[in-house]
């Protein structure tokens, strides 16, 4: 039975259950009326119950008819993990050590360098995320490329430019549909040094594409829509050096923004096709961190080993996608407490050229498993 029958068959018993000690004739037309309060009291009663049933059904089964799927809630996730992390991506390749991170890649060279640096960076990402009582399980692969460059204002200043572009391909888990996702990035960055304290700072607009697939027990859907999103964050650190090892502790408070616009489903096939209101999404995230670096010097260059630590602390809260007809899916809550670990190697070369890799993974998340591979170039004209 559908649900609007279901919701007819209730009204219509518990008005029958009512109506006898509640009517009396109409002498002139021989009708029966029913006193409004009790109506009303039912019909409230009657809302409630559905509206409870509605929440357990849309936390527990999504992919129905009636739920819609996760795949807006992968993407803006993609666009926001991204993001939070490209302000590491590009402390990357500037260097792991104070004096290649206000110098570049110079220290392993003599020569004098312009104050221009360009970079490019590729990041790889694989993501898994669990299914819960409100949302799916799902796989994401996520391919990113980073392009940007410092320019040196002065010995203890630096600011720069970076343009990315990530795309995301996402499986929800029991063939309940996929997402394709592309995210353009723009971010302003800059540094400021008091001898071996630093400040970074980053602030990014991004635009995010995505075409969805939502598949149920009465047909398949196609989606289309666009979206908007602003970050920025702010570290601060401190270098501790000790002959070639440097240990640097670090702050950081990072927020994110966003919304994608509303949108219709398109039937494939089947009925049941869903329209979309505006969904909005943001996120506050503090990080504290622990990098530990050794210099190597060798006849070719500067090689450096590096271990990352952090822990993150999410404020944010659990999305929500509603439908023009009013059905809500509540997405998961972030998860609040958790952990990222990471090793890396760079290579500071002759010429003013520096090379880096880094793989990363995410720890004690409750929610997903996610692991990433970052290189980079860098070059001092």
């Amino acid at each position: 039975m559908t649900r609007l029958g279901q919701t007819l068959l209730i009204r219509l018993a518990a008005v029958s259950f009512c109506l006898a000690p509640l009517t009396f004739a109409d002498h002139q037309n021989n009708l029966v009326s029913v006193h409004d309060g009790s109506i009303s009291l039912i019909d409230e009663l009657i809302t409630i119950s559905i509206d409870l049933q509605d929440r357990n059904r849309n936390a527990e089964h999504c992919g129905q008819p009636d739920c819609p799927g996760e795949s807006t809630f992968s993407a803006s996730a993609a666009a926001g993990s991204f993001a939070g992390s490209l302000g590491s991506r590009i402390g990357q390749a500037r260097g792991q050590n104070s004096n290649s991170a206000r110098g570049g890649s110079a220290g392993a060279d003599t020569g004098d360098f312009s104050r221009w640096s360009p970079f490019l960076v590729a990041d790889s990402t694989d993501t898994d995320k669990q299914r819960t009582r409100r949302g799916q399980a799902y796989a994401q692969d996520s391919e990113a490329l980073l392009l940007g460059f410092d320019y040196q204002l002065r010995p203890d200043v630096r600011g720069g430019v970076s343009l990315s572009f990530l795309t995301a391909d996402t499986v929800i888990a029991g063939n309940e549909g996929d997402a394709s996702s592309d995210t353009l990035l723009l971010g302003f960055h800059g540094s400021k040094y008091w001898g071996d304290t630093f400040l970074d700072a980053l602030a990014s607009v991004g635009q995010i594409d995505l075409d969805s697939v939502r598949r149920s027990s009465t047909g398949s859907y196609s989606g289309t829509t666009q979206g908007k999103f602003h970050s920025a964050e702010a570290a601060l650190g401190h270098f501790f050096g000790w002959q070639g090892l440097t240990l640097t502790p670090s702050l950081r408070i990072f927020h994110l923004r966003g919304k994608l616009d509303d949108y219709s489903e398109k039937p494939l096939t089947g009925g049941g096709a869903l329209s979309y209101r505006d969904q909005h999404f943001e996120s506050l995230n503090l990080r504290s961190a622990l990098q530990l670096d050794y210099v190597v010097l060798t006849n070719f260059g500067v090689v450096i080993p590096s271990l990352y630590i952090a822990y993150h602390r999410e404020f944010g809260d659990a999305e929500t996608l509603t439908t023009r007809s009013g059905i809500k899916h509540i997405g998961d809550k972030p998860e609040q407490n958790y952990g990222a670990a990471r090793l890396s190697l760079s290579f500071q070369l002759r010429h003013g050229r520096s090379v880096f890799a880094g793989f990363e993974k995410a720890i004690a998340h409750g929610l997903l498993d996610q692991e990433s591979f970052v290189a980079g170039v860098r070059l001092e004209l």
